[in-house]
């Protein structure tokens, strides 16, 4: 017996007609059990929103704090740094005035008073003000190192006394000093103590939350998965009423076109030949999806250099089609003495140290900026959506670099990086790379290690 005649025969051994009232008696049943769930899911669904917008509340008071936190780092570091008046009474604005963190921390507390983690929010608040006494402490010694009058100052700087041995420092040594309390690694720690105990109050709080929220979408799926299989059973008891040949033939054809246009494999069916059709198909694209996959990994290789998987120096060709009209910003970065260690420790260790030293740029650099291997040991950095006025966050994340990169903490060689840094309004051009170059060859005339922006005093 031919397969159709098979097919043929199962639908005849099924009772249509009976099988159609059944469904129908059955169908009156499911249309009242899915009114009944529709009812829970909108129940379920008014939870699940409410607890999402607390959710989201706490996380945003979470991350207020953390940046008004960074906010008065930044200011602090600032004026140890350009020694303008003016970031000293930006931080007591934020800290007297504005107080997001104060705010951000209140409205935690009134929200989890009685939350267990709590304890970790007062050793939190605690570490944060006796870093704001540092923080305070140093820009007393840039104030009295630059002479300001008292009245220039805000009351806290005013009325904080030096130590006597402090006070008998000079105003190098002064400024120097102030500089180490807020750059140096115990400052760092301290930062990272205080961002340790806000994480471990809010992820507490957080995953309470989490935790209702699973309770409510475990409710709210289980009744989303019940209405859609009744909906489905009910959709199977039509499709057995209009018959056989439209559940065979028609319905396989529908399939089979989505799935060609989605380009999707082929979902088997009831009927034979459909399943022949779908091992056919099937067969063929999966051999095209392994094409597709060698022709990405090839795309990858021509785009990406071996030894770091940074991007190289046939993409850095093409940057100025690549990118829109944006402000950017082009380093060049050269790894300084490298040739004379490569000569010392032998190619494999200069391989590392080209690894790690690629590594470090992709950590430190966002997301969307474009990071280069463009030959030997140069690298390249196009940062984008970023303008002269922020160079500071270049300087910082250079120093950052050679800070790492000069205190290994394998068994490598310390090495530094030269930087020159170039900025445009309009996008990449071709004389950004040779404005970088100037303020690169700069850098490596005045000292190496470190970084210089083109046009300052290149020529």
């Amino acid at each position: 017996m031919s397969t159709n005649e098979q097919n043929h025969t199962n639908i005849r051994g099924i009772k249509i007609y009976s099988a159609s009232l059944l469904a129908i008696i059955i169908s009156a049943a499911l249309f009242l059990f899915i009114f009944i769930i529709t009812g829970s899911v909108s129940d379920n669904y008014t939870d699940l929103v409410h607890h999402t917008q607390v959710y989201v509340t706490a996380q945003n008071h979470a991350e207020q704090v953390m940046a008004a936190s960074d906010y008065l780092t930044e200011q602090v570091r600032l004026y140890a740094q350009n020694r303008e008046i003016s970031h000293a009474v930006a931080y007591f604005e934020e800290a007297n005035i504005t107080k997001r963190r104060e705010a951000a921390l209140e409205a935690l507390q009134d929200l989890y008073s009685t939350h267990t983690p709590a304890l970790s929010l007062e050793d939190a608040i605690r570490t944060s003000n006796a870093l704001m006494e540092r923080e305070i402490y140093s820009m007393k010694l840039v104030s009295t190192a630059m002479g300001y009058e008292d009245s220039l100052l805000p009351v806290e700087i005013q009325l904080l006394t030096l130590t006597k041995e402090d006070a008998l420092l000079n105003a190098q040594a002064m400024l120097e000093k102030a500089r180490n309390l807020v750059f140096n690694s115990s400052y760092q720690e301290a930062k990272h103590e205080i961002y340790g105990h806000l994480t471990h109050f809010t992820e507490g709080i957080l995953a309470e939350l989490e935790l209702r929220q699973v309770d409510i979408y475990s409710d709210l799926k289980s009744a989303i998965y019940s209405q859609r299989a009744l909906l489905g059973f009910l959709l199977i008891l039509e499709i057995i009423i209009l018959g056989g040949i439209i559940w065979l033939v028609i319905k396989p054809l529908q399939i089979f076109q989505k799935c060609v246009e989605d380009n999707t494999p082929f979902q088997f069916t009831q009927s034979y030949e459909f399943n022949r059709l779908a091992a056919e198909y099937n067969h063929v694209y999966r051999k095209n999806e392994q094409f597709t996959a060698a022709e990405a990994m090839l795309v990858y290789k021509a785009e990406h250099d071996p030894l770091t998987n940074l991007l190289n120096r046939n993409v850095f060709d093409q940057m100025e089609t690549l990118i829109e009209s944006s402000p950017l910003a082009l380093l060049l970065i050269d790894l300084d003495c490298f040739k004379a260690i490569n000569d010392t420790h032998g190619h494999l260790v200069g391989d590392r140290i080209l690894q790690k030293a690629a590594s470090s740029l992709k950590d430190i650099f966002r997301s969307k900026d474009f990071v280069f291997r463009i030959g030997g040991d140069e690298f390249a950095c196009v940062m984008m959506n970023i303008t002269q006025d922020q160079a500071y966050i270049i300087k910082e994340k250079v120093y950052q670099l050679n800070h790492f990169l000069q205190n290994p903490d394998d068994e490598l060689p310390p090495i530094s990086m030269s930087v020159g840094i170039t900025f445009s309004l309009q996008g990449y051009t071709k004389d950004l790379y040779e404005q970088a170059d100037q303020a690169l060859y700069y850098v490596k005339n005045h000292g190496r290690c470190g970084c210089h922006i083109y046009p300052a005093g290149c020529k």
